[in-house]
């Protein structure tokens, strides 16, 4: 059943180190007659998503965190970027809630990894994240900074902040940075089995970093987020010493395409990026 299979995740979360401050009182809800009232409202016909996920947290951790639903929401979002842009929300520390904040991501990364009745859109169902298979990362060089990256991307809680926007905000950047890996990796392998010299890691990298700097963009700019999320890609992956795939990454607008000679990594996602797009259909944006 689905709900034990929650129940487990949580669990084998509480065993975590970071989460030490709560363990006992969220052990003790976990097992309660409130949680399971609470459980069996979000999980029946198998429909429990990351917003069913979000008031179950709110639940667990309420009597730790004091803010309203929608503050917390806010506040694990505002951490989550923080750990990639600290300038952005200058937020201060608090170790206790940080720790709550670690909680609810890792959840969110477990859950929608593992369960199958966690509700998704149907362009995350078709397209899931990938990144390259264990017998290739054993042909790339232990030095390639693709497994900096991957190594990025899961500590600093990537896949999550795009998971939280779209929940907030209903940009469906998300869908459009898994369809991009999609295709570019696709065609990337395709043209590996050719024998053309295409790095698959700096694929991967580039595909599922190319709009991380959109998070980075400041309050007061959020307008002109289509022109300064380049700049803020190329700091991040900067910040990270990720230089190859963030040139990549960071270069993959129209204007790139006039330079004479581009890298094959560079045009898979340019191209990549052109293929997936928004439609409006009934008035709402459906990626495809």
């Amino acid at each position: 059943m689905i709900k034990d299979e929650i129940r487990a995740v949580l669990l084998g979360e509480l065993d975590k180190e970071y989460i030490k401050f709560h363990r006992k009182p969220l052990e003790k809800f976990i097992y309660s007659e409130d949680f399971e009232l609470v459980l069996d409202e979000y999980t029946k016909d198998r429909d429990f998503s990351v917003f069913s996920l979000y008031h179950l947290f709110y639940d667990l951790v309420s009597p730790i965190h004091s803010s309203s639903k929608s503050e917390w929401f806010m506040d694990v979002y505002k951490w989550a970027v923080s750990k990639s842009f600290p300038d952005k929300y200058n937020l201060k520390e608090d170790p206790v809630l940080e720790s709550c904040y670690k909680f609810y991501l890792n959840l969110i990364a477990s859950l929608t990894s593992n369960l199958r009745g966690i509700k998704e859109t149907d362009f995350i169902k078709d397209y899931p994240i990938s990144f390259l298979n264990l017998e290739e990362e054993k042909y790339l060089n232990p030095s390639n900074e693709y497994f900096n990256f991957k190594s990025k991307y899961k500590d600093l809680y990537i896949h999550q902040v795009m998971y939280l926007d779209q929940l907030i905000t209903g940009h469906n950047t998300l869908d459009h940075v898994i369809g991009v890996n999609y295709v570019s990796l696709n065609i990337a392998r395709q043209l590996k089995a050719l024998g053309l010299p295409v790095d698959l890691g700096t694929v991967v990298g580039a595909s599922l970093g190319h709009d991380i700097g959109k998070y980075g963009v400041l309050e007061e700019d959020m307008k002109r987020v289509p022109y300064l999320h380049y700049y803020y890609t190329e700091y991040w992956f900067e910040k990270f010493n990720l230089e190859t795939i963030g040139h990549i990454a960071t270069n993959h607008s129209t204007w790139d395409l006039e330079l004479e000679a581009l890298p094959l990594e560079s045009l898979i996602l340019i191209y990549s990026d052109f293929r997936v797009k928004n439609k409006v259909e009934n008035n709402n944006y459906n990626m495809h």
